[in-house]
């Protein structure tokens, strides 16, 4: 439970990337029962995360799947117009985040790998390739035409 005693020595503001998956809202209850600041960037207005009492303040932003440089942006003008000392992506933000972080770096903290390891481990053929390196058995091999 280390990461449960970080959280409650100090206050901080943080921005979930978004706030339509049962991660993001499992984050959002962790964060704000530990009494920090929790802001959400969603496209969807009925997304999960606009119904918990922990969520501050929700931004609607364009759609990463559909206009991911309008999301890109979007988020970096609300990190501009706002502080924030983390910006916690839950899923395939991360990997764009990650992509960018020199851009993000100096505005707000970023706990993600660089983007080479990200793209290593987001893909299966990679993640597989990785996990055999490690010793561990692999479901399939990337490497191999199966047909």
């Amino acid at each position: 439970m280390i990461g449960h005693e970080l959280l409650r020595q100090s206050r901080f503001g943080c921005s979930l990337s978004e706030g339509s998956s049962t991660s993001a809202r499992e984050a959002i209850t962790i964060l704000g029962l530990a009494g920090h600041h929790v802001e959400v960037c969603d496209p969807s207005l009925w997304c999960l995360a606009r119904y918990s009492r922990f969520v501050r303040k929700f931004h609607r932003c364009p759609g990463l799947r559909t206009d991911p440089a309008g999301y890109l942006r979007f988020v970096e003008n609300l990190l501009a117009a706002q502080h924030f000392d983390v910006l916690l992506p839950t899923h395939e933000q991360g990997f764009l985040f990650a992509r960018v972080a020199g851009r993000l770096k100096d505005r707000v903290g970023l706990a993600l790998p660089d983007f080479d390891s990200y793209r290593t481990v987001h893909s299966k053929a990679g993640f597989s390739r990785l996990a055999r390196s490690a010793g561990f058995a692999a479901a399939a091999d990337p490497d191999r035409d199966v047909g």
